[in-house]
């Protein structure tokens, strides 16, 4: 699904915003991402950026952005 919304927007030149809670979702298909704790922006840069610093800002532990970190492949 989110293939072909990614594609239509591409095709159309349309913007989609789309709350994804999947790491390895929003680095494959958003150009920019947005992360939010606690009603405050953290991060606001494109997928490339969204290392494992930002990750623990966005979810607040190391343990469990280092966890996140792996399971997106953003240690690199």
């Amino acid at each position: 699904m989110l293939g072909l919304l990614y594609t239509i927007c591409k095709t159309d030149g349309i913007t989609a915003v789309v709350s994804l809670h999947q790491l390895e979702f929003a680095r494959r298909y958003a150009e920019h991402i947005v992360g939010l704790t606690r009603g405050s922006v953290v991060f606001d840069g494109p997928p490339t950026k969204l290392g494992p610093t930002e990750i623990n800002r966005i979810y607040g532990t190391v343990a469990r952005a280092e966890t996140m970190a792996r399971k997106t492949g953003t240690y690199a």
